[in-house]
Parts: structure tokens; C-alpha cells; sequence
């Protein structure tokens, strides 16, 4: 689909005002494509996406939710406002299935949309548990110095601004710790500029990429 998207937007991450002007071109381009391919099942991540598939006529829709931030928000702009009664007509699909990543996400669609339990499954993310698995609890260094890591792509979603803010809660409080932050994202900038403003830039790092994530939390006292 991105190969052959309206340029430079693509089909599934249209945003207001973008997503009102090629609304019609991208239904018409999602309806010309499952006619092509014809598949069992489309999954669909994103209420605008979802918007975009109903509107194309698209059938045996999973939803991915990966998260309910996105819920919460509110504003009393006419295009958002119409944006969320567009989004709970595409969610009140019959025959919609969503696949909900936490029981939690799971349990904030249902409150929102009204979506049946029948309707929803819960399927974890995976991953190589026994890459995990600690012996024995990390102690703190002989300095009494504690390490806490993140991980996790830097977007806003993640809320790692609170994570920053608990370490200098921490630091306050004449606890000595250090913060790593593994994994990178378009808020890297706007957080190292927070740690800053904080006061806790020394006490920061921020190790981007890792394939070494197991290794890292390993050699940390929380997580």
C-alpha cells in the first residue's frame, strides 16, 4: 500500500487536515486493492484507518489495538469531534474482531465502542521469555547507586517525560540513582532537552537501538 499511496501520506496514517482531503482517494484506492487481492481477512491498525476500510466496503476486518491512549483525548475542534463519531461508525461494524494486545486495551474498548466481549481477544505480545529469566536479583552497587532501565520506541505514548521526572523525584530525595533509556523515536530531541531542564542530564543515558536488551535489564535493579 505505501508504494503505491498518495504520496508523501500513506494509506493507514492520514491526520487531520490530511486525512479529510484524500479521504475519498484513499477509500477508493483501499476498494480497488481488495478487489484485486481479495483477501480472508484485512487487519487494520488506527480508528482512521478503520474509517478508510469501512468506507471501502472492506469485510472480515481484524482491528489491531495496541494501545487505548488514544482514547482519552478530547478536544472541541469540529474536525476531531467529527472524526470520533466517524470512528465509533466504522468500530460498530458487524462481524468486527479485535485483537487487543493487553487485557486492559481490551477492557477500554469495550467501555468506549460498546464492543462485545465475544467480539475481543487478547493476544499478548511474544517474546523469548527465557531470555528474561534473572537468577538473582540485581543489588545495588557497593555506592548504593540503583540503575533503572526503559525500554521502548520514544513516543509520547510511552511517557517516559515521567519517567524523568521520577528521577529527579528520587534524586531529590538524596537516593542515589541513574536512568537508562534503550530504544529510539521522534521524542529523543524533546527528551534529552527535559533531562536538561531537569537537572539530571549526568544521570541520564540514553543508549538508542540495542540488540543487547536482555543483557541491559539484567544488570538493573527495577525495570
Amino acid at each position: 500500500f505505501q508504494r503505491e499511496a498518495l504520496t508523501p501520506y500513506t494509506l493507514f496514517d492520514g491526520t487531520p487536515p490530511y486525512f479529510w482531503t484524500h479521504l475519498p482517494q484513499m477509500s477508493a484506492r483501499l476498494r480497488a486493492r481488495m478487489a484485486r487481492f481479495n483477501p480472508d481477512v484485512t487487519l487494520v491498525f488506527g480508528g482512521q484507518a478503520q474509517i478508510i476500510a469501512r468506507l471501502a466496503g472492506v469485510s472480515n476486518i481484524v482491528y489491531g489495538a495496541q494501545n487505548s491512549s488514544g482514547l482519552h483525548w478530547k478536544s472541541w475542534r469540529p474536525g476531531y469531534m467529527l472524526l470520533r463519531v466517524l470512528e465509533r461508525w466504522a468500530m460498530a461494524k458487524p462481524g468486527l474482531l479485535v485483537a487487543a494486545c493487553l487485557q486492559s486495551v481490551a477492557q477500554s474498548y469495550q467501555d468506549h465502542f460498546g464492543i462485545t466481549a465475544d467480539a475481543i481477544k487478547v493476544i499478548f505480545n511474544s517474546t523469548n521469555i527465557a531470555d528474561y529469566e534473572v537468577e538473582q536479583r540485581q543489588p545495588p552497587a557497593k555506592d548504593g547507586l540503583i540503575t533503572i532501565v526503559c525500554v521502548g520506541t520514544l513516543y509520547y505514548q510511552k511517557n517516559f517525560e515521567m519517567a524523568l521526572r521520577a528521577l529527579r523525584l528520587l534524586l531529590h530525595k538524596n537516593i542515589q540513582a541513574k536512568l537508562r533509556i534503550v530504544g529510539d523515536g521522534p521524542d529523543l530531541q524533546k527528551l534529552e532537552a527535559l533531562a536538561s531542564e531537569l537537572g539530571i542530564s549526568g544521570d541520564v543515558e540514553f543508549l538508542g537501538k540495542r540488540q543487547d536488551v536482555p543483557d541491559i535489564m539484567k544488570q538493573a535493579n527495577f525495570f
